[in-house]
């Protein structure tokens, strides 16, 4: 394998986590430890409540927030150092909390501090030798396909070595392909795809279909959605292994029913009154935090604290967008409404650091409450910008069927150059399969995005 699999990642976890503590215990019996009052009594670690249960969950929710069971989003000993840090921080707090609400008041805190020292050497130090094996050996695959996402799967293997990707070659499905620019060797056709397998020892094909048939059944499909027709797909082979399984059929032929329209109207309620509740809280529980943030915006720059931007809602209605102002004061006077980017020479120096924690969305909790927004969909954008993908990519326009949000699938999946196209898949994914319990999962993701300081 290419890099080490969750499993294993969590079950060495959760062994570290164990060692570690049981090792806190026996350093502060045996060893005068310095900057602590001698070593503890030899019975203590008989006599105590131990929470063998709390030791594990809190290591494996701790990394799981710091994002240590994903792909490396950016490589390097000092990455991986930082985030076991933090992740070995909050272990360490969530554990003291833990054993002070269980009125553990015997329960020396001296244990904790060596516990977490020991965690966070033993967890890099795994970490580390596992991933230094794993680059030894990377996985061979092969693309299967043509066009131009062929060829940004290429560039961003390219780009990004430590994802453990060896592309072998391209595998044309048409008769005559158009090779991807740079591009590695062409090794053959689809139909002698087994033979390639064989032969160039591959472990992963990545299937690249065409998009323009699957695009123009989906256009067919949104026309005549409002005649209120019940629309089935009789799949072909390839449907049947993407989709869910059906129990509809006409004689033996299975059919897959199209649903386009969302979640019921009763979930809606649901989660409009969980918006409501929430965004209150959360109001009043980062109040101190949006005023320190608005006296420390007047006090570097020139301006109002708050800004005020026109953004698209459900369906295509306008709204105020509340924000944190992270900006120079009229910063698209000369240029209009343009993206930010990453180093934007307009964001202010409290700007750079309120965007890289995320309070600069706080504001928005207001739009929440006001009905404007919710907590997780599409994220909504300008009018101008709006229009031009509305020319530009198809379906764009879908998105706006929900109220958009604080947080959604593509900021969670994706990063901050990602393309308008490629977040619109995320959006739609959502839009149409949409649920309270995805909404629960994303928002979890969102809280480990904000800790990476990852994602856009």
């Amino acid at each position: 394998m290419a890099r080490p699999s969750r499993i294993l990642l969590i079950l060495s976890d959760l062994l570290i986590a164990y060692i570690a503590y049981i090792l806190a215990f026996t350093v502060r019996t045996q060893v005068d430890v310095p900057f602590f009052r001698g070593p503890l009594p030899d019975y203590l670690f008989a006599v105590l409540k131990h929470g063998w249960l709390a030791v594990g969950l809190v290591q494996i929710f701790s990394n799981y927030l710091l994002g240590l069971y994903d792909p490396p989003d950016r490589p390097g000993t000092s990455r991986l150092a930082e985030s076991l840090l933090i992740a070995c921080a909050i272990n360490t707090l969530a554990l003291t909390s833990y054993y002070f609400y269980r009125l553990e008041f015997k329960f020396p805190r001296s244990i904790l501090v060596v516990y977490g020292l020991f965690d966070a050497f033993f967890l890099f130090s795994w970490r580390w030798l596992l991933f230094r094996i794993a680059r030894l050996r990377k996985k061979r695959v092969a693309l299967c396909g043509h066009g131009p996402l062929v060829t940004e799967l290429l560039e961003d293997i390219r780009n990004n070595p430590w994802l453990g990707y060896d592309v072998i070659g391209v595998v044309s499905d048409e008769e005559s392909p158009t090779p991807p620019t740079p591009a590695p060797p062409a090794i053959g056709h689809r139909r002698d795809l087994q033979a390639l397998i064989r032969i160039h020892n591959l472990e992963e094909v990545i299937y690249v279909p065409d998009p323009h048939w699957t695009q123009s059944a989906v256009q067919t499909l949104k026309e005549v959605e409002s005649s209120g027709a019940r629309i089935l797909v009789a799949p072909t082979l390839y449907e049947m292994i993407l989709c869910e399984p059906t129990s509809q059929r006409i004689k033996d032929i299975p059919l897959i029913p199209v649903s386009t329209q969302g979640s019921a109207a009763a979930s809606q309620s649901v989660k409009n009154i969980f918006d409501l509740i929430l965004s209150l809280g959360l109001l009043a529980l980062l109040s101190p935090a949006f005023l320190v943030c608005a006296l420390l915006i007047k006090a570097t720059s020139s301006g109002p604290a708050i800004y005020r931007q026109e953004r698209v809602g459900k369906n295509g209605r306008r709204f105020t967008l509340y924000k944190l102002r992270t900006m120079v004061e009229s910063a698209e006077s000369a240029t209009g409404p343009v993206f930010v980017d990453v180093d934007d020479p307009r964001v202010t120096r409290i700007g750079r650091i309120l965007r890289r924690l995320r309070v600069d969305e706080i504001p928005q909790l207001v739009n929440i409450l006001k009905g404007d927004m919710s907590f997780v969909g599409p994220r909504p954008e300008r009018p101008d910008f709006v229009e031009t993908f509305e020319r530009k990519i198809p379906f764009y326009r879908e998105r706006h069927r929900v109220k958009p949000g604080l947080t959604g699938l593509a900021q969670v999946n994706g990063y901050y150059h990602t393309t308008a196209e490629n977040k619109l898949k995320y959006d739609l994914a959502y839009v149409y399969r949409h649920n309270l319990f995805l909404d629960m999962m994303i928002l979890l993701e969102t809280a480990k995005v904000v800790l990476t300081r990852k994602g856009v």
